[in-house]
């Protein structure tokens, strides 16, 4: 039981956020101890994000949450959005700084000790196995050093 919790608020998240209407199920979501990511998401994305061009208005975007940040990644970018109370509810801030590099379309996000990190992705006609950490200050992805690429 305790390990379908996650799921189930996941799932509640999903259904709220595509619909727009977010506050009790992200009040949920931040109040839930531990990490989450979620699916990819093609078909329809979680979120309208505006200042998107318009050929990525309908891409993938994962959400995941790392202690009491939530982000919103949308594929093939590398923009990161976090959740943000405000005043009149919730809005998505961009936090990075990322300009379009084109080869991590289908990457997973994840974090790890507190960071957000990019796995692998596919653009230029070929796979990639890079690792990429989120460094919040520069507001970009850097490269993690791995003995290989996988």
């Amino acid at each position: 039981m305790k390990s379908f919790l996650p799921i189930a608020v996941l799932v509640i998240v999903c259904l709220q956020v595509q619909s727009q209407s977010i506050p009790h199920a992200v009040e949920r979501l931040r109040h839930f101890k531990g990490n989450i990511h979620t699916d990819y998401s093609v078909a329809h994305p979680f979120v309208t994000v505006t200042d998107l061009p318009s050929n990525f208005q309908e891409t993938g975007q994962q959400i995941i949450k790392i202690e009491d940040h939530i982000y919103l990644c949308v594929d093939g970018t590398g923009r990161v959005y976090e959740l943000k109370q405000t005043s009149n509810g919730f809005d998505w801030n961009r936090v990075d700084s990322t300009q379009f590099y084109g080869y991590n379309f289908s990457s997973i996000y994840f974090g790890y000790k507190n960071e957000l990190y990019s796995f692998g992705g596919y653009g230029y006609w070929r796979s990639n196995g890079h690792l990429r950490k989120f460094n919040p200050k520069a507001g970009d992805w850097e490269l993690v050093r791995l003995e290989q690429e996988v």
